[in-house]
């Protein structure tokens, strides 16, 4: 979600809508243009921490929970991921994976904060320590340095649930 026009034609088909960035300003011109008849079913989830304008405390949580179009947020923030859970959102937490340590934490947050599904990135990381993951039950996904068809092959079939990429032709591809 850039301040650019969003074209909904050019999007690929997708289970999930992904809106990163742009600004408070845009939001609603935005979630107007994913809000046409083909991509109205399609669930869409708000990265909170890319959205400019936005304050990330309970009262940005309850203003997004009252927008008709948002099905859920994602973020790094675990606090916010659980108040969005109380205010009847679906939440997703965003782990990046540095290291040995990121991998713990990560574990930790997400029993802590319990999200609806865990996006790891980079994604080719996630490869190693997915069965670490794969104990909590939930949903994962997989984002970030995804360049070719041949390493989403690879991240899905070490037992991902889906791919996030923000190139078309990529998720064409997948």
């Amino acid at each position: 979600m850039s301040d650019d026009p969003v074209d909904p034609a050019q999007l690929p088909p997708c289970d999930l809508l992904f809106a990163e960035g742009g600004s408070l300003t845009t939001l609603p011109k935005t979630l107007e243009r994913l809000s046409v008849p083909e991509l109205a079913d399609v669930p869409l989830f708000l990265h909170v921490d890319f959205l400019q304008g936005l304050a990330k405390d309970d009262d940005a949580v309850h203003y997004l929970a009252a927008l008709p179009r948002v099905n859920g947020i994602i973020s790094v923030n675990a606090r916010l991921l659980t108040l969005a859970r109380k205010a009847g959102l679906l939440t997703v937490l965003r782990i990046f994976l540095q290291d040995s340590r990121s991998v713990g934490r990560g574990l930790k947050m997400v029993r802590s904060c319990r999200p609806n599904a865990v996006e790891i990135l980079p994604a080719v990381a996630g490869i190693d320590v997915i069965d670490d993951f794969r104990s909590l039950g939930i949903p994962l996904l997989a984002s970030g340095l995804l360049r070719d068809h041949a390493t989403c092959e690879r991240v899905l079939a070490a037992g991902f649930d889906a791919i996030s990429a923000s190139s078309h032709d990529i998720l064409r591809s997948a």
